[in-house]
């Protein structure tokens, strides 16, 4: 629990091809102090707004995007997931 409580979540898996300033969004989102977590969803979407991508983005990329995903076998999602973990704890330590 108290791992929980003091450890940041890791980066998205670079397999997923999330652009950086979308996952440093993320991850200030899901920050451990409040201080460090965006003040509003206007400051979201504020960063969100500033972000530019370099493929467009529909509805019907997204709907591929979460169709690829969920349709993942649970064992890749979690091998995804632990090498993550393992990437995160490698650099902690470095």
């Amino acid at each position: 629990f108290k791992d929980h409580m003091q450890t940041p979540p890791p980066p998205l898996p670079e397999e997923l091809d999330v652009p950086a300033a979308l996952d440093n969004l993320v991850l200030s989102c899901l920050a451990k102090l409040p201080a460090d977590r965006p003040g509003t969803m206007s400051e979201i979407g504020d960063q969100l707004l500033a972000m530019s991508f370099d493929a467009p983005w529909s509805l019907a990329h997204a709907e591929t995007w979460w169709k690829q995903r969920t349709e993942q076998p649970q064992a890749t999602h979690d091998a995804q997931i632990h090498k993550a973990n393992r990437s995160r704890k490698r650099t902690r330590h470095n």
